[in-house]
């Protein structure tokens, strides 16, 4: 599951992290690899991978798309990462 880069995005709110991962998947060809609710769903990690130039367009449309809304708390873009950072997804 090797993946060039890797995509971070915390959202608040479950319903809103659903909405930005439609638009991360609907802006280019990504895997999602996992999706974390912490505080019962008040904060949710998205992560998902491909290659760097789908993933760095992915994050940026969703940062043009929803940073003024106060939904987005952090967003990464991670390239060439490590393979044992893949032990944790």
């Amino acid at each position: 599951m090797r993946k060039e880069a890797l995509g971070v995005v915390d959202v608040m709110f479950f319903a809103n992290a659903v909405k930005v991962l439609n638009t991360l998947m609907n802006t280019s060809y990504l895997e999602l690899i996992d999706c974390k609710k912490y505080m019962g769903g008040r904060m949710v990690t998205i992560i998902v991978g491909g290659t760097v130039s789908n993933v760095t367009s992915a994050i940026e449309a969703v940062n043009d798309q929803y940073r003024l809304d106060s939904v987005l708390k952090n967003t990464v873009v991670i390239t060439n990462p490590h393979n044992e950072l893949f032990k944790f997804f």
